[in-house]
């Protein structure tokens, strides 16, 4: 990746602001420590993003309004529970990333990637089909 376009989305994620919210915080500071063996800079901000626009903001905006269950598991996400199966599934996206990735850090692409591989173990810590 050309320097100052990794420079560019390592400022991204950096300044990414994670609103004081306290798993976004804990995802935020795994993927730094993370960084020099896994990531790419692109895909700390693509994971970091994703979490946060797909997973944890709409999450916590219906759970706001009760509890959430499917007639096809036994997990119900609730606004107390939505941190640890939210930590869950990003630990397992990370453990598949890190086995799946092309070359020594992962770039979005393998992250891409690395959902859909992990997608049938990540669906099941959030109610996705």
């Amino acid at each position: 990746m050309d320097p100052l376009l990794a420079q560019s989305y390592f400022k991204l994620f950096m300044n990414y602001d994670t609103r004081n919210i306290a798993v976004l915080d804990q995802i935020k500071a795994a993927l730094l420590q993370n960084q020099m063996s896994t990531f790419r800079s692109d895909a700390l901000l693509c994971v970091l993003s994703l979490f946060d626009q797909m997973i944890v903001q709409p999450y916590q905006d219906r759970l706001s309004q009760g509890n959430l269950s499917s007639p096809n598991s036994t997990v119900v996400l609730t606004a107390q529970n939505l941190d640890a199966q939210v930590m869950d599934s990003f630990y397992e996206l990370v453990k598949t990333t890190n086995n799946n990735k092309r070359e020594s850090l992962a770039s979005s692409h393998d992250v891409i990637k690395a959902i859909d591989a992990a997608w049938g173990t990540i669906s099941t810590y959030l109610l996705w089909g």
